[in-house]
């Protein structure tokens, strides 16, 4: 992933945060994740999304909800953030063109 797909400058800062991605879309898929708890019968109360990005397993539940818009991410569209440091990490976008997907991208400063 080595698109540029835009350049963010955080407001009163000299800083630009740079985004890369395709717009590719993933299928969300639906699994048990570890950390879930199974009922007595063997099956889980509730299944996980998450989506395989690189051969790495990703969990929306591991994502911060951008969804109100107030954030530099969210005011540029994104739907969910996992930082990785305080200068880098992975932004996606929801979408439900034909099913449930998401379009994985990657930041850094």
């Amino acid at each position: 992933m080595e698109n540029l797909y835009m350049t963010l400058k955080d407001e009163g800062s000299d800083n630009e945060i740079k985004i890369y991605g395709d717009d590719q879309d993933i299928e969300i898929e639906y699994g048990f994740p570890e950390w879930g708890e199974a009922e007595e019968d063997g099956t889980q109360e509730n299944l996980e999304p998450f989506f395989v990005f690189n051969g790495e397993t990703y969990w929306l539940a591991d994502f911060i909800n951008l969804t109100i818009p107030e954030g530099i991410f969210g005011k540029a569209g994104f739907d969910g953030a996992l930082a990785w440091t305080y200068f880098s990490g992975m932004l996606v976008k929801i979408t439900y063109s034909v099913g449930e997907h998401v379009r994985v991208y990657t930041y850094c400063s």
